[in-house]
Formats: C-alpha cells, structure tokens, sequence
C-alpha cells in the first residue's frame, strides 16, 4: 500500500512534530524572560495597563488594584489614561497615584518578608 505511512515513519513525524512544539515553546519563555528582565521597574507612563505596570515592578495586580480602591477580581486592560478619563482626573495626576500605590505595596510586601 503506497499510500499509508509505515508506524516507524508516523512515529518520525509524530517526534519532529513534539520537538518543534518544545522548541517554539522554549523560545516563546526564553523571549518573555529576556523581555521583563529588560523591562523590570519602568517608569509609569499613560499607555501601561495596570498589569503591566504590577508585572514590571514585580508586585500582584490584584494588590496594585486594591491599593488604588478598584476591584481585585476585573481582567481590565485599560491603560493607565483611559482609567484616568474615567475618573475624570488627569493622566499625570493618576499616574502619580500609581506611584505611590506601587510604594505602598512593595513596603507592605517588604514589611511581610516577601
């Protein structure tokens, strides 16, 4: 039958195939590590959605929310500006809170041993 693969040649396939997925999948964690590692303690900008800002400082997002007074459990990927607006404050008064919740949480960590 010249059409069917033989099982030594499925299996061939099947590896090459389970190793291009290990390798994309190494490459895609090597990428992400060498990304935040390069991107550790930026400073806050308008355009940074608040996990963004959490995951760059090494802090929860949850935490970061809870210290600004918004809701822990929302996936909201707003940027910073948007949450802004929609307080109706300006970017740069906002961004400053930011600051200052990000402050409190890494002390509040620190003063927990974390």
């Amino acid at each position: 039958m010249a059409g069917r693969l033989d099982r030594r040649t499925f299996l061939k396939i099947a590896f090459a195939l389970a190793l291009a997925a290990a390798v994309a999948l190494a490459a895609r964690a090597a990428f992400r590590f060498v990304y935040w590692r390069n991107h550790r303690d930026e400073e806050v900008a308008g355009w940074m959605p608040l996990g963004y800002v959490a995951r760059s400082h090494g802090v929860p997002v949850g935490a970061l929310r809870r210290a600004l007074g918004l809701p822990e459990g929302v996936a909201d990927r707003r940027p910073i500006e948007e949450i802004a607006r929609a307080r109706g404050m300006a970017t740069a008064a906002f961004v400053a809170e930011v600051e200052e919740a990000l402050a409190a949480v890494k002390a509040a960590r620190e003063r927990a041993g974390q």
